[in-house]
Order: C-alpha cells, then structure tokens, then sequence
C-alpha cells in the first residue's frame, strides 16, 4: 500500500507534475496497472498510449480504479493527476511503488540487432547450472521467449514489458529469494523509457544494425541507433561486440562515462573474449578459447559471438569461464539456429527467428560456407504495420546467398499479404523465387524437389505456432514440425 501523496512527491521530483486534484494525498493505493482488465479494488490507473480510449478509463473506474494518472483530463468523476509524460511516470512510479527491486537484483540487461534471445537463454542456462550445483536458486529471465521471476513463468508476449510489468517481475523475483535477473532489452523499450532508471549491473551491445525503420517505430536509421545506445546510461559496465557497426559511436559514450569495458570477436584477436571459429563437426558449432575446443548445438559462426558475450558477463560475475562454456555445449533455443536433416545428410533445414538484414547475412553467409554442395533455399516474408525496411532488406540481402527464395506470409496483420509479397518480389536480384500462399505449402514443395542437396533456410517466425492476420493469432504448424514431418516420409521411403 501506498499514499497518493507519495505518488506526487515523486513525481514532482522529476518534475512530472501538471495538476493534481485537490485532497487526494491520503488515498491509499494498492496496485497500479495501464490494462483496465488488471485493475482492482484501490487501483491507480495510467492513461497510455495513441490509441487510448476514453471507456478504457470507465472501465477501469468500474473495476475499481481510485485514481487516474494522464496526460489529459477526461469527463469521469475519478481524481487524477495529470502529467507530462505518462510513459516516464509510469517508470518513476513503477520503480517507486515495487521498491527499486533492481537494486537488489544483479541484473544484466542484453540489447543488439541479432542475437539477443539466444544471448539471454545462453546467459540463463549457464548461470544456472553454476547456481544449482551451488544449492542456490535459479536466475530470473525477461526475454521475447520465456518471462521467469521466480513466482510465474510464462510465454512472452514482447521483448522488454512496460515499466509497470517489468518492475512487478523484479519485485517477485525478489521476494522469491533470486539473486540474477536478465533482461532482453528492445530498441523500443529503450526509446520508449520502459527501462530508463533500471540500476543494470552489466549491459550488453550484441551488434547494432539497420532494423525497425517505420513509421510507428523508428523513422530513421538515427533514431534506432540513438535508442539502441540508451542502454550505454543503465550501468557502469559494459560488454559489447568489437566488430559491430557503429562502434565508435559505443566507445564515445563508454568512455565519456567511465565505463568498465570488456570486448568480444571471433574476428579480431585484440577482444578480451576472442575465440576461433572451427566450423561445423556432427551438427555441432565447434570454436576454441584459450586452446581449448568447445561446442554449440546451436549452428553459425554468430552463435560464438553470443558464447562469447555470455563468458564476458559470467566472468564479470565471478563464475568459471571453463565451467560456463562446458555447459553451453548442451543448450537448445528453440526456434533459434536450429539445425535438421534427413537420415541421410542431403536435406537440411535451418529454423531461425531471423528477421532483419545483419541475421540474414550472418545466417545464410554461414549456411553456404557449411554446405558449399548445397543449394540454398530461403523461404521467408515480412510482416505487415512495422518494420517495412525489411520487405526490401531482406529479398536484398537473399539474393546473395540463395538459389531459390519462397515469399511466404509471415504476419501480415492488418496488411495485405499480397501487397507485402509485391514489394519483396521488386527487391529479388537475379534469383529464382515464387509465391506461395502458406509457409507449409512451400516447404513440402521445395522438400519433395528434384534437387539431390539443398538447405532450407526457415527464417522468421523461430518456434512460432501462429499467423497474426487482422490482430489475431491464427494457429498454424511450426517450421520445424512441417519439416520433421517432410524427414521423416524422406526417411520412411
């Protein structure tokens, strides 16, 4: 519970404060939430975003809401206080109302254009085995795959939450007795202000890339650069890849700020974390660090890079460098470079998340070095209502690599796919390509070909099981699941 008057000093201290009504001081509030379907008995609610609507705050008035906080005062009989940004009273308030959890979190908060899920799964599945064999309690994870905070594990449905949600976990991840907590943080979460006062221990800087170029995103590729880089203010340690993009621009403010630095390549032997690529070895990454050979089950030369962050950050810690890559070799991200293949080696498929130009290049470089022999299927689309600098990034950067390309739906949304599909065809350079209607269609198409050795590189949707057409999630069968059960008729035959 806590007092309104609390709420206000608050955010007078960060000079929020528009208006405030009058004898609202002793209200006592018992939660807070922008969702009127989360709002109960003593609620503070939070007007929020571009499409809000006034019934969502009568709604929320009917469920029990005591006050609301906005940017503009509407004709409800509720006391409110109004402010100039609800995004930054949400996190002031949010980091107020749960008790700044994060300063008694060890938090690591993990950004970049590629790689962040697997980064963050690597990060979580390593640390805990460290931890278990320790008798202490598991690390807490927020990431686009899985939310864990010691009270509820549960399915993601965004990358990085809103403030209110993020600080909720921090809190139970708290009071559950965990000690770690890490973060996938999104270019909107940073440009947004989900996290701006979140007390990081570590921050990571994957890899910076062209990505999210929209209208309701970033409008250029400035904006996302700039977003990207806010991390560089949650920590006093940093941890970054040392052949990104963009990379004087990381050690500028890095070093402006005094930062503690730690680099990682597997390109340029000057990384404090540099390993050796070693190539594929039964299905498995194989690299060396320090003369020694480890493994990944997860396939590509990129995923190092993320094995190579994950040692930076463990070591920061304290933990086992050995211990750490030992336990990696044993880590399955499902949807995440995971690589198939019939019994007999001349059908493979890799299932990807990748959705952007720098994961595209770094896949399908990957994939033709591997399998030189191999013809190179892509089959891939773009999503509709965001990101529209990939419908021609990625047929771009395809047709570099590819020897077919399959335009397939991959969340239209309120788009027509059809008009998506046009764009992408007007980008294909000098490759072979073909429409289809469903990513199953063209699977099993390019499956039962007459090629003798191909790859199909199955990007974009990761371990999905849905289609978002017109704001719903319409079930469809995984990439890996139409493929395994492609195998196993090849299999049978």
């Amino acid at each position: 519970m806590m007092r309104c008057s609390e709420f206000i000093i608050e955010l007078d201290r960060y000079n929020l404060v528009e208006f405030a009504d009058n004898n609202i001081n002793d209200l006592e509030i018992l939660d807070i939430t922008f969702n009127s379907i989360e709002v109960s008995k003593q609620t503070a609610f939070f007007c929020k975003g571009e499409s809000f609507k006034e019934e969502y705050l009568e709604d929320a008035i009917k469920r029990g809401a005591i006050l609301y906080i906005s940017e503009k005062k509407y004709s409800v009989d509720l006391p409110c206080i109004i402010v100039k940004d609800v995004r930054r009273a949400m996190l002031v308030l949010a980091s107020l109302f749960f008790g700044r959890p994060d300063e008694k979190l060890k938090i690591v908060a993990v950004t970049g254009t590629k790689g962040k899920s697997t980064t963050v799964m690597f990060l979580k599945h390593a640390l805990d085995k460290c931890l278990v064999d320790e008798n202490k309690k598991p690390v807490g994870l927020i990431s686009s795959i899985l939310t864990y905070d010691g009270k509820n594990s549960y399915e993601s449905s965004l990358t990085t939450p809103e403030a209110i949600p993020l600080y909720r976990n921090l809190y139970n991840a708290v009071q559950s007795g965990l000690k770690y907590m890490i973060v996938e943080v999104s270019s909107q979460a940073l440009k947004y202000d989900r996290i701006g006062m979140l007390d990081c221990d570590v921050v990571c800087i994957l890899n910076i890339d062209r990505d999210h170029i929209s209208d309701n995103e970033h409008p250029t590729l400035e904006d996302y650069i700039e977003s990207k880089l806010k991390i560089l203010s949650l920590s006093d340690n940093v941890v970054y890849y040392l052949d990104t993009e963009y990379l004087d621009k990381i050690n500028e403010i890095a070093i402006a700020r005094n930062m503690q630095i730690k680099t990682f390549s597997i390109q340029n032997e000057k990384a404090d974390y540099y390993a050796v690529d070693k190539g594929l070895n039964n299905g498995k990454t194989e690299f060396s660090y320090r003369g020694k050979v480890y493994r990944l089950n997860t396939f590509g030369s990129y995923n190092i890079e993320n094995a190579m962050c994950t040692l930076a950050v463990s070591e920061i810690f304290g933990f086992n460098a050995e211990y750490i890559l030992e336990a990696l070799d044993g880590v399955d991200v499902d949807g995440r470079s995971n690589l198939y293949m019939t019994e007999d080696g001349n059908i493979i498929g890799l299932v990807d998340y990748a959705h952007n130009e720098l994961s595209f290049e770094k896949a399908l470089s990957s994939l033709r070095k591997s399998f030189s022999e191999y013809k190179i299927y892509s089959v891939f689309g773009a999503t509709g209502n965001k990101a529209k600098n990939r419908r021609v990034d990625l047929p771009r950067a395809a047709s570099k690599y590819s020897d077919f390309i399959a335009i397939v739906p991959d969340d239209p949304n309120f788009e027509q796919y059809e008009d998506i599909a046009k764009i992408m065809i007007e980008n294909i350079d000098g490759v072979e390509y073909k429409v289809y209607n469903t990513r199953k269609e063209a699977i099993e198409e390019i499956f039962n070909s007459s090629e003798d050795k191909k790859v199909l590189f199955l990007a974009g949707k990761g371990h999905e099981g849905f289609q978002k057409i017109n704001g719903q999630l319409i079930p469809i069968q995984t990439d890996a699941e139409v493929f395994k059960e492609c195998a196993e008729i090849n299999n049978n035959k």
